[in-house]
């Protein structure tokens, strides 16, 4: 169902000032160029490692795609997993590091077809960058910030989900200038002002941060059902005396509490595992998850679809008009763009939707080739009205 555009409306500019807690900066998404590409390691190039490597590869890029995993559940889209061949435009093979890879290339019109029609998501190509900032207590009382030059074994927990999400996540430079405004026991201490101020200079639209720490936790004290077989025992002495004993055994486990601001919008949680690099690729899937509700658009065939009045300004030419109206086409979220007035270099285009207002609009955020026009304190004008930035 679509809401109705005023209340969208009054959504979006309590988002837009929301966000500018977030970075006062300006902030545009990576575009990413491999959502329809998957590489599966293969030990041969027979028939029967290809057609296993071709339901992989679709998996891999049904998943990037739709923003989850719902899709891999339905039974429709099975079908297509199991029989994939009409679906691939290309292929080929390549050897690196002495590892055999398949690499394939999906047909984004009908990968996006199959999604739609079985009324998943899709997720545009312009997808936010987080930065993420991690402080680290391995149990010695010793706090660390996670940095982008450090040597990890977190990294590829972190890297691995965020490449098969289709998400790119940052870690700070920790250099001078970010010495001088945030401080490991900022992040410890959950303290986002300075964590968002310190993070205004790599404008990155989403900000995650969190500590990881290494504790002891008690086990919650058990009943013991069991009875003595010595008649004479005194049974609920025994109990109590395991219960007792329950209690005190302590187990170690890792503890990540976390926060993330996205959108105008502040989230948080807390987890915990017996591994770090488990709780660390969790948590990364969950920012994935977090970043595909809000970005990714929800489609059906069944959908009605409506439409949506855009101002963009400095459409002062004809290869101005050309590019703003196969930009605006290109949106995952947008059927079709027409222009309906031109006064001055302003131009007035109905999109017609294939999501949501608020779909277009976030998505619109995530480009620096179209900018929301903003009054000297910046906020935004009017939510509807662009400046072309090319």
């Amino acid at each position: 169902m679509f809401q109705p555009i005023a209340v969208f409306l009054k959504r979006i500019v309590v988002a837009a000032s929301l966000s500018l807690v977030v970075c006062q900066h300006a902030v545009y998404a990576v575009v990413l160029t491999d959502l329809y590409q998957a590489n599966v390691s293969v030990s041969s190039q027979s028939e029967n490692e290809q057609s296993k490597a071709n339901q992989q590869g679709l998996k891999q890029v049904l998943i990037k795609v739709s923003g989850g995993n719902d899709a891999l559940n339905d039974g429709f889209i099975k079908g297509k997993i199991r029989n994939p061949e009409s679906l691939i435009s290309s292929f080929r093979y390549q050897i690196n590091q002495g590892q055999l890879t398949y690499q394939i290339y999906f047909d984004k019109q009908k990968v996006d077809a199959l999604l739609r029609n079985a009324g998943f998501p899709i997720w545009d190509s312009r997808r936010p960058d987080t930065l993420m900032w991690l402080a680290i207590d391995k149990g010695d009382g010793d706090k660390s910030l996670l940095s982008e030059s450090q040597a990890s074994q977190l990294k590829p927990a972190i890297e691995g989900p965020a490449q098969s999400r289709g998400i790119r996540i940052a870690l700070p430079i920790m250099d001078l200038q970010d010495l001088q405004q945030v401080s490991v026991y900022d992040v410890w201490g959950q303290f986002s002002q300075p964590v968002l101020t310190a993070s205004e200079r790599y404008g990155t639209n989403a900000v995650a941060f969190a500590r990881l720490y290494f504790a002891e936790d008690f086990l919650a004290p058990q009943i013991d059902t069991q009875v003595d077989e010595d008649p004479s025992a005194d049974t609920t002495e025994a109990t109590t005396t395991l219960n007792e004993k329950a209690s005190t055994e302590a187990v170690s486990r890792w503890y990540l509490e976390w926060n993330l601001f996205v959108n105008g919008e502040t989230l948080t949680g807390r987890d915990s595992d017996d591994s770090q690099q488990a709780l660390i690729s969790r948590w990364t899937n969950v920012i994935a998850d977090k970043l595909a509700a809000i970005y990714a658009v929800s489609s059906s065939a069944e959908q009605t679809s409506t439409s949506l009045d855009i101002t963009v300004d400095k459409v002062n030419n004809l290869q101005a008009y050309v590019a703003v109206s196969e930009f605006l086409r290109s949106l995952s979220a947008v059927s079709s763009a027409t222009l309906v007035a031109q006064k001055g270099a302003v131009a007035t285009y109905r999109l017609q939707l294939l999501g949501s207002a608020e779909d277009v609009l976030n998505t619109l955020q995530l480009d620096d080739r179209i900018r929301q026009q903003r009054d000297e304190f910046g906020q935004p004008i009017n939510p509807l009205m662009f400046t072309w930035a090319q």
